[in-house]
């Protein structure tokens, strides 16, 4: 059947070879299209190629430079083991702790970890339209926090609610080195509760 529209899907290994490409490399795509006419039926899979066809097919080409202008590796650091929660709720951290910390966040106190460690490289600047967002497995939870309960910071400075969005670049930055995580004392009283 004739389609409308096209669409441009990379496999699997296409992803691991960019994956594997150092940032600032280019590659070069030779992107082949077909347009055929409405009354053509065209078998892909018979092995003829379009612009083979005697009629009712069209092939141009498209040479595509593919840049890689960034690379994000991203690696948990296992901080939830160094965070112990008494009876009653309250949380507190394995002394020497490198990873966690009893902290301050606006006006809740709980505990910040270095939840995830990262690997930033940037060449220039992607998109200032690529979001990332903290989500929590509320069913899991057993209940929905409040916007002062949890928050990510990408410098441990400015912080974001886990229910909002912020610009990649707000959070990952080629000198970071982790992804903070504040949770407060309540979500831990809140949690025991659940």
């Amino acid at each position: 059947a004739n389609g409308y529209y096209g669409a441009g899907v990379l496999s699997q290994s296409a992803y691991e070879y960019f994956r594997n490409r150092p940032v600032g490399t280019i590659d070069n795509l030779q992107l082949n299209l077909c347009y055929m006419d409405s009354k053509a039926d065209y078998d892909f899979a018979s092995g003829v190629r379009c612009k083979d066809l005697p009629s009712g097919g069209k092939w141009v080409y498209y040479t595509m430079n593919l840049e890689k202008v960034s690379h994000l590796t991203l690696n948990s650091t296992g901080a939830m083991a160094e965070v112990w929660i008494a009876s009653d709720g309250t949380p507190s951290v394995n002394l020497g702790s490198e990873l966690c910390q009893m902290g301050v966040v606006g006006s809740a106190s709980g505990i910040i970890c270095k939840m995830v460690s990262y690997s930033f490289q940037e060449t220039k600047t992607l998109t200032t339209s690529l979001d990332f967002r903290m989500v929590i497995d509320t069913t899991l939870l057993g209940f929905s926090p409040s916007s002062s309960d949890v928050k990510y910071s990408g410098d441990g400075a400015s912080w974001t609610n886990f229910g909002s969005t912020s610009t990649y670049n707000k959070v990952f930055k080629p000198s970071g080195e982790y992804i903070n995580v504040f949770l407060s004392t309540a979500i831990y009283k809140k949690s025991q509760k659940s």
